[in-house]
């Protein structure tokens, strides 16, 4: 299988592993490989083009509020807040908020509260600490 040539819709896991690195060139080239074993289907898909349309798709950016001189930054969705007396170490603490809840979604994703935040977490894994803060910030 050559990464430029015709694919099938869906792979098999023994399809997918006998060429591995045909799979991966497809992904990387605007391809989305699908892979199924049983009733499991996954996608493999180029990390930072996903990371960018995670990131234009996520509209729920933290908001934030100011009272008696704190700002309090809060991700409704994924219950996360911090506060700070400054605007940029709230965002600091933000980011590392972000990446314990990822770290701990395995365990929270079946909780009807955090079905939803599959996106988000998957934005979190793929992005540095700037590209969150970037995305936090609308920018």
């Amino acid at each position: 299988m050559t990464a430029g040539a015709a694919r099938p819709a869906v792979l098999t896991y023994t399809e997918a592993r006998s060429s591995f690195r045909a799979t991966i060139d497809a992904a990387a080239n605007g391809g989305l490989p699908v892979i199924a074993r049983g009733t499991d289907r996954v996608a493999m898909a180029d990390a930072e083009k996903l990371r960018r349309t995670l990131s234009a798709l996520i509209t729920d950016r933290p908001r934030v509020y100011t009272e008696e001189g704190l700002y309090t930054l809060i991700m409704e969705g994924a219950g996360i807040g911090t506060e700070s007396a400054d605007f940029e170490a709230a965002i600091v603490d933000l980011v590392v908020a972000l990446r314990e809840y990822a770290e701990d979604y395995p365990r929270l994703l079946n909780a009807p509260n955090h079905q939803e935040n599959w996106s988000l977490v998957q934005l979190v894994n793929l992005s540095t600490d700037e590209q969150l803060r970037e995305w936090m910030l609308g920018q």
